[in-house]
């Protein structure tokens, strides 16, 4: 080995935590130090000790995983959420709940996807980041089972192995190297034949349920846009209604307002009062927000997002025709590739409703404001079209079409037809959020199958028993290609621990006086009292310890910085290897 220095980049202090054993992690992407706090908290810290944020779990954290832009949380609540790891906050949850898992790894893979369908294609929606194109998994021991969950999308399971697995060594996604509790080296293999194949049905699937996820949302974002706008017209409607004491529908009123410009006397209060012209304004500005964004978002979003499922779902059914690696019925997949065609043709049919109501609602709401200076000026104004207007009164004031696709607790809008055959609210009309979630049911269906699937084609063999003897911190690793054990020893009359270094079939090494040590891709760093070492398959480097203000006790490595803490996990240094 080269020579190396090591320099103290900064040493300070991390809050007391009220466990002794507490969760102390280092991302190594990043470089931050996250310490769980009260047990169900986990506090982030830049290496300078300055706090950046913390996450609340709602659970106590008994295992924490990173990838490069997240971090996961596993609770005794059997959930595994995911949060980003720049700025704490939730973004997602796996969406199975587990009854004890006891490790978790995220796992990067060189796997891509070949020819994308959706290649040069514009991204939909940038918040929502670059399609992943690649293979990432993370691996979950939940008791005696195993749980690849891949690119945080699709989990499949092994149940029932026999083996309660405690470590993972990275390795070749086919053939996964873990250890169990009784240190029996276990192979999990993905028996296929043809792997490249195997990847690019895995993550088409994982890229459908993503842009479904998004058409979900998306559905949600117009909902909300619309929402107060029909909320407010709809009060105004109700209140108008109840104001005209005669007993009379509201079309029928508003229709000998527009013919005969007589206000009745019973409506003045509603007209000057209640909507007035900060009302009209008010009506007026959520209208044109309503019609625009709705228009923008399902004329042009969902339709976008809805055009790379179908590229996406054509290619899954193209490929499984022709060597169906993950036994997807095909028939269902073709149902549901139609019925999102359908799903396609339905948003341009919304789209092109609302944007044919968009100017008659405007007209609509203008004529109010006429109604409300002529009730202030005694001058009607008109400049409106008499034909167009009513036609708008009588069959589209009470039907709008920029809201009968979604569900809202109405009491004058969108009832009419349901008030005249008798059933409940809704059951006529086919709601944006049923029809989408009729398309992730579906969906889901396919990826319980698959998850079935995977339950033949994962096998669990046991490689051999490790003989090793009553240790601690016992922790395995690949170097080369090579797999690496190491642990430590107890040596008592010595009161100090004993390092060895192995292979399952031969001991490479022993190092005495190890106070903490941990594995890197390629070598392990160790620490003694007094010196530093940097260990792998061939030698060892000593480096002397930098004089510091306590008693490292605990070690945990990224490629360019080692962090140590005392015993209680409070002070810590940073260190920098040269």
């Amino acid at each position: 080995m080269d020579n190396h220095n090591v320099s103290v980049i900064h040493t300070g202090k991390l809050p007391m935590s009220n466990d002794p054993l507490t969760i102390l992690s280092w991302c190594p992407q990043l470089n931050l130090i996250f310490k769980v706090m009260n047990k169900t908290s986990i506090w982030c810290y830049r290496i300078d000790g300055e706090r950046i944020f913390s996450i609340n779990n709602r659970s106590i954290i008994n295992n924490v995983a990173f990838s490069s832009q997240e971090i996961f949380l596993s609770g005794i609540d059997g959930k595994v959420k995911v949060y980003d790891v720049n700025n704490g906050n939730f973004i997602d949850q796996i969406s199975q709940t587990f009854n004890s898992v006891q490790y978790m790894q995220w796992c990067d893979t060189p796997y891509r996807l070949r020819n994308s369908p959706l290649s040069g294609l514009p991204e939909v929606d940038s918040k929502n980041g670059t399609m992943i194109d690649k293979m990432e998994y993370l691996a979950i021991a939940d008791g005696e089972s195993i749980t690849i969950n891949f690119n945080k999308l699709l989990n499949v399971n092994k149940a029932n192995t026999g083996y309660r697995f405690t470590q993972r060594i990275s390795n070749d996604m086919f053939n996964q190297i873990y250890l169990d509790d009784a240190n029996n080296l276990l192979s999990v293999d993905i028996n296929v034949l043809l792997k490249q194949n195997y990847v690019d049905l895995i993550i088409l699937i994982c890229q459908v349920q993503k842009y479904l996820d998004m058409l979900q949302d998306t559905t949600k974002t117009i909902q909300s846009a619309i929402e107060p706008f029909v909320v407010l017209l709809d009060r105004y409607l109700h209140n108008f209604a109840d104001e005209d004491t005669n007993g009379r529908l509201a079309s029928s009123t508003f229709s000998d307002i527009l013919l005969t410009r007589l206000v009745p006397e019973s409506t003045k209060d509603f007209w000057v009062n209640q909507v007035g012209e900060r009302g009209i304004k008010r009506l007026s500005k959520l209208a044109t927000f309503a019609y625009k964004k709705s228009s923008e978002l399902i004329g042009g979003k969902l339709v976008s997002l809805m055009e790379k499922v179908i590229l996406l779902l054509s290619r899954l059914l193209g490929i499984s025709k022709w060597e169906n690696v993950l036994n997807i019925d095909l028939s269902h997949l073709e149902l549901l590739l139609n019925y999102c065609k359908l799903q396609l043709k339905f948003y341009y049919q919304i789209t092109w409703e609302i944007n044919g109501e968009k100017d008659v609602t405007a007209a609509f709401i203008s004529w109010w404001k006429i109604i409300v200076d002529a009730l202030e000026e005694e001058e009607w104004k008109e400049n409106y079209s008499t034909l167009t207007l009513l036609q708008f009164i009588q069959d589209g004031m009470l039907n709008l079409k920029v809201s009968k696709y979604f569900k809202f607790s109405l009491q004058e809008i969108n009832r009419r037809e349901t008030k005249e055959s008798g059933q409940e609210k809704g059951t006529e009309r086919e709601f944006l959020a049923m029809s989408h979630e009729h398309i992730l049911q579906q969906f889901e269906q396919i990826k319980k199958s698959v998850d079935r699937h995977h339950a033949e084609i994962i096998s669990v063999r046991k490689i051999q028993k490790l003989e090793i003897p009553s240790q601690k911190g016992l922790q395995l690793s690949s170097w080369n290609n090579k797999i690496v054990i190491s642990y430590l020893t107890e040596i008592v009359d010595l009161s100090t621990n004993m390092l060895t270094l192995c292979t399952p079939s031969s001991t490479i090494s022993t190092i005495p006086n190890i106070i903490a040590y941990e594995h890197r891709l390629s070598d392990l760093i160790a620490l003694t009292a007094t010196h530093i070492l940097i260990i792998n398959l061939t030698s060892s480097v000593s480096i002397p310890l930098p004089a510091l203000d306590f008693k490292p006790c605990y070690i945990r490595l990224s490629s360019s910085y080692i962090l140590l803490t005392d015993a209680a996990k409070l002070q810590y240094a940073i260190l920098q290897i040269d």
